[in-house]
């Protein structure tokens, strides 16, 4: 993956922090030519703790283009940090969209949309031989703010390029998210459907 030189205040103006983290910070910025919004990740190189999977992931999300899968626009590299200009989504997390539901789930109409979007970025990830390895709530983003019309599938840090019909044996994820012939030490790209039957399942009951 080719990144970016030069100073990023030349093509983004930034209006404010949106928030901070171990790997470093995330702002809001106005790319200058386009006047569209993105969110740019400043990540810091020695807080990276595995990256290889860093760089696998970044190199996986530049060839991915789907609407309901956030944008990876471009990157740019200093000798000390990595800049990640990214899709930016209003909305945050749809775990804290579930939770902030007076009854603490949606209700089936809700559900059954948000289920329609992820599945349709599952089929275009493993149409492209690529298992993602952690899906939940968590690393769903809403676009827009209180809307599940336009949902986007986030965090490619455990996603895996596979090779035709290969098992996995190596367990990675959230705990109350993988299928049990993870466990097991032997599964495929069918683990992330599993994981979005619970997903499900949270939408659905709390």
């Amino acid at each position: 993956m080719t990144a970016r030189k030069g100073i990023l205040n030349n093509d983004y103006f930034f209006e404010k922090k949106l928030g901070t983290g171990g790997y470093g910070a995330v702002y809001l910025a106005k790319n200058k030519k386009t006047g569209n919004y993105v969110a740019i990740k400043a990540i810091q190189k020695l807080k990276v703790k595995d990256y290889e999977s860093f760089i696998t992931e970044m190199n996986i999300l530049k060839g991915l283009d789907h609407p309901n899968i956030y944008k990876l626009y471009e990157t740019w590299e200093t000798d000390r940090i990595w800049f990640l200009s990214t899709e930016y989504c209003k909305g945050g997390e749809l775990f804290y969209y579930i939770v902030k539901q007076d009854d603490k789930h949606l209700t089936e109409g809700e559900a059954a949309l948000i289920m329609r979007q992820g599945f349709s970025a599952l089929k275009y990830l493993h149409e492209n031989s690529i298992c993602h390895r952690d899906i939940k709530p968590e690393n769903f983003l809403l676009y827009k703010e209180k809307d599940p019309d336009n949902i986007k599938l986030i965090d490619f840090g455990l996603a895996k390029k596979l090779s035709k019909n290969e098992i996995m044996n190596n367990p990675n994820g959230t705990a109350y998210y993988i299928a049990p012939e993870v466990v097991k030490g032997e599964y495929t790209w069918k683990w992330d459907v599993w994981s979005m039957g619970v997903v499900l399942y949270i939408m659905m009951c709390g």
